[in-house]
């Protein structure tokens, strides 16, 4: 797993976001003025993983690059959630890329974690411009 910096407009997002929590961290970057956690990626399709709202937060920024982790979504060590309901990953997981794919699903319905260690990043917001 490595970290990249990626056009967000690249992106693709499969969940709404809360728009109060995108202005909080939009708020703490502006001051801060570092980016510590970089968002997560399927890097065959570039589905947003985690990171919806630090994608939302840099792009009212301007920012243009965002670092991110690209991972295999399908690797095993990749697991996900329904917050709501119990469904096999497998079936999760092909439903978060057709949603990324077009239908955009409700804020927080989703958790995805890995099962290794999400390597950290110290990068200057102005570095990302």
């Amino acid at each position: 797993m490595n970290i990249k910096l990626i056009p967000i407009k690249e992106l693709k997002p499969h969940e709404k976001i809360r728009p109060a929590h995108s202005r909080y961290l939009e708020e703490k970057i502006k001051r801060d003025g570092i980016f510590t956690h970089p968002i997560i990626i399927d890097r065959a399709t570039f589905t947003i993983l985690d990171g919806h709202h630090r994608v939302t937060a840099l792009k009212r920024l301007g920012i243009k690059k965002i670092p991110a982790l690209l991972i295999d979504y399908f690797d095993p060590r990749v697991k996900v959630s329904l917050r709501h309901k119990r469904l096999p990953a497998e079936v999760i997981k092909r439903a978060v890329l057709a949603a990324a794919a077009g239908f955009i699903c409700p804020i927080k319905t989703t958790r995805h974690y890995l099962t290794t260690k999400i390597p950290h990043t110290k990068i200057a917001v102005e570095d990302l411009a």
